[in-house]
């Protein structure tokens, strides 16, 4: 996936969800609310996979907070040299 290849966006659960504030809280409580808003959503796989791809560093995506992405990509580095 790439910068440009949001084409997920369309379908995402959230993307009617007016509180763009929602997905970027600064307690555990308001993220962890986020995380389960995104678990059925139907992209959510490519959500969180695009914010890790571009390195996004702030709210949750794809219901993965910026610590659960960082755990990710670091696994798929490690898989990648293997």
């Amino acid at each position: 996936m790439t910068i440009s290849d949001a084409t997920f966006m369309q379908y995402a659960k959230c993307k009617d969800n007016k509180d763009v504030n929602f997905f970027f809280a600064d307690d555990v409580i308001g993220t962890n609310k986020a995380i389960a808003y995104c678990q059925d959503c139907t992209v959510k796989l490519a959500c969180g996979q695009y914010a890790i791809d571009n390195n996004i560093i702030y709210g949750v995506w794809g219901g993965l907070s910026i610590r659960a992405r960082t755990k990710i990509k670091r696994e798929q580095k490690l898989s990648q040299t293997i």
